[in-house]
């Protein structure tokens, strides 16, 4: 095979590759919305970011891979590698792990509720407890 065909093929996979990475990376973010939601303010933001990542991440691959070059088919083997990993793995896997870690997250939130509300009971009865044997005190002092 010529060195050129090598070549072209290392960097088709390459950017399928890429594909792939920036799609579950988006997972992630996916994933985390899912265990812990969010404002929707929020998740604009995320999305802002990470699309302004891939688009910096493409450029440097098309940009090293062949000086700057624009080469469809490495723009249209980023993009069918995302679409199939979303079809394909994705859809299952995302809310599959999301659930799955929305489980602890629930039952840590629920203890800390509970500890929060006996916190906050204690420290009105002290502070009740405080003030009355304060003002007790005091009509002692005066009488």
């Amino acid at each position: 095979m010529s060195q050129m065909i090598l070549w072209e093929t290392n960097y088709l996979l390459s950017c399928f590759l890429m594909g792939i990475l920036l799609m579950a990376v988006y997972d992630v973010l996916r994933i985390i919305r899912i265990v812990l939601p969010h404002p929707l303010l929020l998740t604009g933001a995320e999305d802002i970011i990470y699309w302004l990542m891939v688009s910096i991440a493409v450029f440097i691959t098309l940009y090293r891979g062949n000086d700057g070059v624009i080469r469809w088919y490495a723009i249209a083997s980023i993009i069918i590698a995302m679409f199939l990993f979303r079809s394909l793995i994705s859809r299952f896997l995302v809310p599959f792990i999301g659930h799955l870690l929305r489980v602890p997250v629930d039952f840590v939130g629920k203890v800390l509720k509970n500890i929060w509300k006996k916190v906050r009971i204690i420290c009105k009865t002290g502070k009740r407890r405080w003030f009355h044997g304060k003002k007790k005190a005091e009509k002692e002092k005066e009488q």
